[in-house]
């Protein structure tokens, strides 16, 4: 889908190839909307990534990926826990117990099952509640580093690599597999190149 680097963002070296790079201001990766990404019309869903965060402090809520502003969002708080929003709601707020490393690669991850939200670091469930509310229906699109509205509180600082989204959920081993796999797990970079054993039949699919 349509995605831009806005105000600034740049790409710098991340786990496996390029990373988004943020300067933790009004900086984001802008994407438009899309039904096919779009996670605040469905209750399963998964967000995983690697963040290299450089700071906690420059805002009040970072955000590392975000549908709309904070309809349902990822990020880190001042101590470097991660916390997910729901609806831009206080009250849905849901803070882990594991703080980030500043400086290094850190996984994350964050999983909607329905009323159930976990989060993950480094493959360990840093936090989980079971009273997840529906999301409000979003047309804004959605964000990376950022939300998608023009404000300054939601900045990350830092930089962001393969983040993921997918409309199903994962347990506990399968998100300490990803975390487990590093960059092996992502985009192919080393040689020799894969070789199609049986080509691929023309169809569409997402």
């Amino acid at each position: 889908r349509l995605a831009a680097l806005q105000n600034g963002a740049e790409y710098a070296p991340g786990l496996v190839g390029p990373a988004f790079s943020f300067d933790g201001s009004t900086e984001k990766v802008r994407i438009a909307e899309s039904t096919r990404i779009d996670i605040s019309r469905t209750n399963k869903w998964a967000i995983e990534a690697w963040v290299k965060p450089t700071s906690f402090n420059n805002a009040p809520y970072p955000t590392i990926y975000s549908e709309g502003n904070k309809i349902a969002s990822l990020g880190v708080n001042s101590a470097g826990n991660l916390e997910s929003w729901i609806n831009n709601n206080s009250a849905t707020r849901l803070v882990g117990s594991n703080a980030l490393t500043l400086n290094v690669w850190n996984h994350v991850a964050l999983v909607r099952d329905g009323n159930n939200r976990t989060l993950y670091v480094n493959g360990v469930v840093a936090g989980a509640t079971n009273s997840t509310p529906n999301t409000t229906g979003d047309s804004t699109g959605s964000s990376i580093g950022h939300v998608t509205s023009s404000e300054t509180v939601s900045a990350f600082q830092g930089q962001i690599d393969e983040l993921s989204l997918y409309f199903g959920v994962f347990d506990t081993n399968q998100i300490a597999a990803i975390y487990t796999a590093g960059s092996a797990g992502k985009c192919y970079s080393n040689t020799p190149a894969p070789v199609f054993v049986i080509q691929p039949e023309s169809q569409t699919n997402y």
